[in-house]
């Protein structure tokens, strides 16, 4: 059971970072003279952006997503209303 847990969780990690470290091994160094990063890095890299930037838009109840910026207009507005 922990060994399944653990295999899938592996997976699930090589799944989520290979595409980026990949993408920026390709990328950075030529266009921005910036070195390679091994998968360490790229695990930080993107724990880091989603801290910066968030996970993903919020969704309203139609299903279209919006941006915080969007969502905190909507929310000031609805305040405002007396």
């Amino acid at each position: 059971m922990l060994a399944n847990f653990l295999i899938s969780n592996a997976l699930i990690t090589v799944a989520l970072f290979l595409p980026f470290l990949l993408l920026w091994n390709w990328l950075v160094p030529d266009l921005f003279g910036l070195p390679q990063i091994n998968w360490l890095q790229a695990i930080a890299l993107v724990f880091l952006a989603r801290i910066i930037f968030g996970n993903s838009p919020n969704v309203d109840q139609s299903g279209q997503g919006e941006t915080d910026l969007q969502a905190a207009k909507k929310r000031l507005m609805r305040e405002l209303r007396f």
